[in-house]
């Protein structure tokens, strides 16, 4: 294609360049900053981004930061000194249409359709913009001669979407649009590309009444004119973007039960294959999902996404070293597939290789800053090499990206948590609650830490409020149950471990506690074969270890509780309860020295720990 810096002006290079960009293609196309048209180029390729985006088909949670992108051009706009346009530009009516198409498309999108007065003004505002271009305005230069040429191209079809998107059916109406078509293929603007716009419309007034099955109609409706009529285009493009929007906006049952029916019909469509998996891995059924990926695999071994969600499925089995292998293999189909790399981090993570996963978090984060979790993983792994300041600091740069992100203020809540900080903890869980007010884990955080400190019927209010949220929340009502412990309320305690315990019977920590109970209440045998029952499942669980010592120091056993003690703090050095029994059985061996040198360690801890809450 012809460099634009070797000539002065092409004019036809501009306007075959621009429509390119709105018709989702040229994207290595080169302009010369320097000529006034670039500035409409620069547009249309913000205008093709509002598209890409416009109403609620896309998720309304993607779009907000896209209309930040129309600073830039009202600043073009407004400074003269930088380009030549018209004085007076507090009139709209003087400003370049293309501009003003920008606007409207993103005036369009904040619309209420409710309102009848804002819609009549939008659709004003089109209409004034196509008369505009059409009758009111002769070129006094090439800059005005492309800002026309290209309106006249797009501007009826950006009002056939405007029209079929808000409904207008009246006689009225109905003419603009036929005269619009009509117009816009004269002009060399495809058929597909106008009926993508219609059906698109449509699709989008059904979503904005939630009439989502006559949505899901019309997206069917795409596939028919595309296979057997006139369209040329994907025909299951708009059967994808809505079940991906049906997934994001919570619909996610009626996601699957229609995805299921679409399956039947086309069993061999592999996008359809990887939508599928990826609503069973987001539903937990892990083990269908996996079914089916190895299956699709067998047809498509150097399919990328198929690698990169084997990956996810391995990870979620704990079988890392495989989770790795698939990630890997992910990558090598494409080195530039952005998510292959985040789990390749997440498999390193899963293997406790910190530092290879720090530096695969690295990566991911270079090639795209805004991916939250390569942050969140990121954090964790620095944290699990005790670094947790710098875990810190980065979860705040996740939060700088973004701010309203409930998890991330859960996250740096339970860093400061296990750092002691417990003021600034309760701050970020509150910022957590703030952003949504039903996140269970952080008023499970907030019991935790009333009951750190001894502020049991405080913490109890937090965990119930928690469990009305999340009924079979397992933690919860294990921390609960301890809290009602230490309330002397055994009986209540039990029924709820045990209750728990019956639809988690792997939740070591439940055992650990039904153990605990029974040793207060001085049911030695059910609690030793319960605790027992724990080592067995879990050989290095802390609180177990702690147990078991302490049982043996109960039975005069010093030695034994000894080697238990140090047992735990060779998995958790720190352990208070495993110093201070460490220091009980030194002083019942007689080993006085060692006790008070262990016990001034232990008071350095203490206060070490007590400065942090402070």
């Amino acid at each position: 294609m012809t460099n634009p810096n070797q000539i002065k002006f092409d004019f036809d290079f501009y306007v075959q360049s621009t429509i390119q960009i709105l018709e989702g293609q040229g994207k290595d196309i080169q302009f010369d900053i320097n000529h006034e048209p670039y500035f409409f180029v620069h547009a249309a390729s913000h205008m093709r981004f509002l598209l890409s985006y416009l109403g609620s088909f896309f998720g309304a949670a993607e779009v907000e930061h896209v209309f930040t992108q129309t600073a830039p051009f009202v600043k073009l706009v407004e400074d003269k000194s930088h380009l030549n346009l018209i004085k007076r530009m507090n009139n709209k009516n003087h400003w370049p249409l293309m501009f003003r198409l920008v606007l409207f498309l993103e005036n369009l999108y904040k619309l209420n359709l409710a309102a009848s007065e804002q819609v009549e003004m939008c659709l004003n505002e089109i209409d004034q913009i196509v008369m505009s271009s059409e009758h009111h305005r002769v070129a006094k230069n090439d800059f005005e001669a492309i800002d026309i040429a290209l309106t006249r191209k797009f501007a009826r079809l950006l009002r056939v979407f405007a029209y079929v998107l808000l409904d207008k059916s009246d006689s009225l109406s109905l003419r603009k649009t036929k005269r619009d078509i009509s117009v816009l293929l004269q002009r060399d603007i495809q058929l597909n590309f106008i009926k993508w716009f219609e059906q698109r419309a449509k699709i989008e007034r059904q979503l904005e009444r939630k009439a989502f099955g006559k949505a899901m109609v019309l997206a069917e409706e795409w596939e028919t004119l595309c296979t057997v009529g006139p369209i040329l285009d994907e025909p299951i493009y708009f059967e994808l973007k809505l079940l991906a929007y049906l997934d994001s906006d919570g619909h996610k049952v009626n996601a699957m039960e229609w995805l299921k029916l679409l399956m039947s019909r086309h069993p061999d469509n592999i996008e359809f294959t990887k939508l599928m998996i990826k609503f069973l891995i987001d539903s937990n059924n892990y083990q269908d999902a996996a079914v089916i990926c190895d299956a699709a695999l067998e047809n498509h071994p150097k399919d990328k996404i198929l690698h990169f969600l084997r990956s996810q499925l391995y990870f979620q089995a704990e079988l890392f070293v495989d989770s790795e292998r698939s990630a890997l293999i992910s990558i090598s189909c494409d080195e530039e597939f952005t998510p292959a790399y985040l789990a390749l981090a997440y498999a390193y993570l899963g293997k406790r290789d910190y530092e290879e996963a720090i530096s695969a978090f690295n990566r991911t984060i270079e090639v795209d800053p805004t991916i939250i979790e390569a942050y969140r993983g990121k954090s964790k792994s620095l944290s699990a090499i005790g670094q947790e300041y710098d875990a810190m600091y980065i979860l705040k740069k996740a939060i700088a990206i973004e701010p309203i992100n409930p998890t991330l203020y859960h996250d740096l809540a339970n860093l400061y948590y296990l750092a002691g900080y417990f003021s600034e903890a309760k701050a970020c869980c509150k910022n957590t609650l703030r952003i949504n007010p039903g996140f269970a884990d952080a008023y499970v955080l907030l019991g935790l830490m009333d009951s750190r400190n001894d502020e049991f019927e405080s913490s109890i209010k937090w965990f119930s409020r928690a469990l009305s949220i999340e009924p079979d929340n397992v933690f919860a009502i294990n921390e609960l149950a301890y809290s009602k412990h230490m309330l002397g309320d055994d009986a209540e305690s039990l029924e709820l471990l045990e209750n728990a315990f019956s639809v988690a019977p792997d939740y070591i920590d439940l055992i650990y506690s039904m153990a605990v109970i029974h040793f207060s209440n001085g049911d030695f045998e059910e609690a030793r074969r319960l605790l027992d029952r724990s080592l067995n499942s879990e050989p290095d669980h802390v609180g177990s270890i702690v147990l078991k010592a302490d049982d043996f120091l109960f039975q005069s056993l010093p030695d034994e509780a000894l080697s238990w003690f140090e047992r735990a703090l060779e998995i958790e050095p720190k352990n208070p309860d495993a110093l201070q029994g460490k220091i009980d059985a030194l002083q019942m061996l007689g080993l006085s020295e060692e006790a008070a040198e262990m016990e001034m360690q232990d008071q350095e801890i203490i206060a070490d720990f007590s400065d942090s809450e402070d």
